[in-house]
């Protein structure tokens, strides 16, 4: 609970105070195509959305630390992986 709770801060720290602009843009394209950031309307919601099984995380601040990752594999420590969200898309999740 409490690493979870500094990831939290840590990312909005991050959010807020650094210039990771270019890291958040390249993580965030890949979460508006995820399903599991969709709203049931399909659009997308900001959040990694708990509904969607994920981790209840707003995605722009997750995203803006480079040690953070994505749980299902999209994306993190310079990585990204259109392969993990491909899967997630093909298996409807969320």
């Amino acid at each position: 609970m409490i690493r979870k709770l500094q990831a939290i801060i840590r990312g909005w720290y991050y959010y807020l105070f650094t210039d990771s602009k270019a890291l958040i843009e390249e993580r965030v394209d890949m979460c508006k195509q995820c399903p599991i950031s969709k709203r049931s309307n399909g659009s997308y919601s900001g959040w990694c959305r708990t509904a969607n099984g994920g981790c209840g995380c707003h995605l722009k601040a997750k995203s803006a630390h480079e040690d953070s990752s994505c749980e299902f594999g999209v994306w993190g420590k310079g990585f990204t992986s259109i392969e993990n969200l491909n899967e997630l898309i093909a298996n409807g999740h969320g």
